[in-house]
């Protein structure tokens, strides 16, 4: 081809028509140009779609962190009923003097339960760390943001503050007032297992100090289990918001480039 075009040019200029050469070398540099800019446009249309491929992956493992998290939630506000509703019923049992009771028993080895919180964030650190952090949707990369650096940092701070009432006061105290033993009664649902009771349960209806421990962890507990209901509604929120991106960038990539 290129022979071919040598040969035009030589039998122009062999011929003195200088006019018709011009003409001739503007139109083979326009074709140069025109063969550059495509090439171009080529590199950047794989350019582009590549990234395309990226960001419907990180959005895919996005997707499952956030379902993941749901799961999270879930059983961390479960367990805030449950510890909350524990506390709940030592406090009024103790108030009342009531003699000791399996129920009683049941909802003290439950105040002994406790879970930390770890956030799952593989998706969103993967984004950060692959350099693809400029979604083409910008309100949705606000939205993750928000969610990944400040509401899961708050659900995990809230969380700890419940753990530190837990290790700080409450375990210490049990350390000293509480003991474990065998329960011999055949009354007992317990009946020859090994369960925390009360080392003195007379002076523990009297201790303010174990009401006071309590009291002040059910109120973590209200609020944790408040603010973690207003999480999940936001959660669920953010994951029809991805989806919906997810759904978007399997469109061809030609009808989102142009």
């Amino acid at each position: 081809m290129l022979r071919f075009f040598r040969q035009i040019r030589q039998r122009l200029l062999t011929d003195n028509k200088f006019s018709k050469y011009l003409l001739y070398a503007i139109g083979e540099i326009l074709l140069v140009v025109i063969g550059i800019l495509i090439a171009l446009q080529i590199d950047n249309w794989n350019e582009n779609r590549q990234k395309a491929k990226e960001e419907h992956e990180i959005l895919k493992q996005i997707e499952q962190d956030l379902v993941e998290s749901r799961t999270q939630f879930a059983d961390l506000k479960h367990l805030n009923e449950l510890l909350l509703k524990s506390g709940r019923f030592i406090l009024e049992h103790l108030d009342s003097k009531a003699p000791i009771t399996d129920s009683l028993l049941y909802y003290i080895q439950l105040t002994l339960v406790q879970e930390d919180f770890n956030p799952v964030d593989t998706g969103y650190t993967a984004m950060l760390n692959s350099g693809s952090s400029e979604l083409k949707n910008d309100s949705l990369r606000v939205q993750l943001s928000y969610y990944f650096e400040d509401i899961l940092k708050m659900v995990k701070i809230r969380n700890d503050k419940l753990l530190a009432i837990q290790w700080d006061h409450l375990e210490p105290f049990m350390l000293t007032h509480f003991k474990v033993e065998k329960i011999e009664s055949e009354e007992s649902e317990y009946y020859d297992q090994m369960v925390t009771v009360p080392r003195d349960y007379n002076e523990l209806t009297f201790d303010d100090t174990y009401a006071n421990i309590l009291h002040l962890k059910n109120g973590r507990l209200e609020l944790n289990i408040l603010r973690l209901t207003q999480t999940q509604e936001s959660l669920e929120q953010l994951i029809e918001e991805v989806r919906t991106e997810i759904n978007q960038t399997k469109e061809p990539l030609s009808k989102r480039l142009w």
